[in-house]
């Protein structure tokens, strides 16, 4: 999945990376899977959240529809379109057809109009569900029969358990641990007991401390609601204190020493858990919420690089989508 600007990690550069490793890509809505094509992306696209008003794009771009309601089916039959999939319905009540009747309707007029889905979905809603809603896939398909399509029941939750099946949609599996934010300090400074720092004085230590600020803050993704999470400075962790600014953060660092210039990780696997707990958040929301003027390097078999897509090597296949 690259939907997101790839989980917030730079689209151009995870498709360079895993252009060799991935059969077909998947995206949330039409722009993002017409911005791959103009990235020069070859390979298959899976649109999740396919709206019928967009046939006539995903036609032209050679998209792979994903059918969950009766617009979207209708849509690929008025233009007996033949690469798409279907969605079945077996818990997360999103998408997808979640009675055997509406499967049922759904069977009956595709055969009539000659149509074949290329892969039938689900999707896992969480670790305890897996199981379950693998047998409810299965019971609702084995009154049908589809020739040719294959069967994709899997999420990052389903690859946990093992559950692979024809094909495997991976999403936050591929990203976890993956991103890092770096900032830098810029101004370092004692704090006497019961002073008051940041906006409102949202701060009072009562110890004698130091504070630092630090690159980035609330326009670049770093939320107020972050208070009490941590960074690290030279290996040792510090704490985010008072109230986020817009384009600083003010960390209380005690006595690790530093000085001006140093590097800041605010991001980490080593520090995510705090950014999760302080907000009771999800590891999806943290990364996806850093935004503004940080600046992307990619690193890749032990090598960090700017990475810029060389769309030679990505040319469509098709005459009619160059």
């Amino acid at each position: 999945m690259v939907k997101a600007d790839a989980y917030n990690h730079g689209v151009e550069g995870v498709v360079c990376i895993s252009n060799n490793i991935v059969d077909r890509y998947g995206v949330a809505t039409l722009d993002e899977a017409i911005k791959l094509r103009q990235l020069g992306v070859a390979k298959p696209i899976n649109l999740f959240s396919f709206e019928s008003k967009d046939i006539e794009e995903v036609i032209k771009y050679h998209i792979t529809p994903v059918v969950y309601n009766e617009p979207t089916l209708l849509a690929i039959e008025q233009k007996q379109y033949s690469n798409f999939d279907i969605k079945i319905d077996t818990g997360m009540n999103r998408f997808g057809f979640k009675s055997h009747y509406e499967f049922q309707v759904v069977f009956d007029s595709l055969k009539k109009s000659g149509l074949e889905p290329r892969a039938i979905h689900t999707h896992f809603y969480s670790n305890e569900s897996v199981l379950e809603q693998k047998d409810k896939l299965y019971l609702f398909l084995k009154d049908y029969s589809f020739k040719n399509s294959k069967i994709i029941a899997s999420a990052s939750l389903g690859i946990s358990k093992g559950i692979f099946l024809d094909g495997v949609r991976v999403g936050l599996m591929a990203y976890h641990n993956a991103l890092e934010v770096q900032s830098e300090v810029l101004s370092v400074k004692e704090i006497g007991a019961y002073e008051r720092v940041g906006y409102d004085g949202s701060y009072v230590p009562t110890n004698i401390t130091r504070t630092a600020v630090i690159s980035g803050g609330y326009f670049d993704g770093i939320s107020r609601s972050y208070k009490g999470a941590k960074v690290l400075i030279n290996d040792k962790y510090a704490t985010i204190v008072g109230k986020v600014c817009m384009d600083t953060t003010i960390i209380d660092v005690g006595e690790i020493p530093i000085k001006v210039g140093d590097k800041v990780v605010v991001l980490s696997p080593r520090t995510i858990d705090s950014y999760i707990n302080s907000c009771n958040s999800s590891e999806y929301e943290v990364i996806t919420s850093i935004k503004g003027r940080g600046k992307r390097i990619y690193s890749y078999n032990g090598q960090s690089y700017n990475k810029v897509i060389d769309k030679k090597s990505y040319l469509y296949e098709r005459e009619d989508l160059r």
